[in-house]
């Protein structure tokens, strides 16, 4: 099934090339090809830049695009995510 391939290239990209794991939550078949979202579990470098010993988790999703053959076409990181339970964070004027 080709959305289960294009899942699979924007898992095994993120992998190989940045030496990140995570889950996918979101595959979109465009005109063009596909777009894979994938949420991944990072040490938060500004607490560890503070020194903080704790070991704190934030939540970034990387957006992946891919071509109609599979190609990984461009990759973003989008972050903060706001914590799981938390309140959603006030919209800016």
């Amino acid at each position: 099934m080709r959305i289960e391939e294009a899942r699979g290239t924007a898992v095994r990209f993120l992998k190989d090339v940045l030496g990140k794991e995570g889950v996918v939550v979101k595959t979109s078949q465009t005109p063009d090809g596909w777009e894979v979202g994938i949420e991944v579990a990072e040490e938060s470098e500004y607490m560890k830049a503070l020194g903080v010993r704790a070991r704190v988790v934030d939540r970034s999703l990387y957006e992946l695009k891919l071509s109609d053959a599979l190609e990984v076409l461009s990759y973003e990181l989008k972050r903060p995510l706001e914590p799981r339970g938390a309140p959603p964070a006030p919209k800016r004027a």
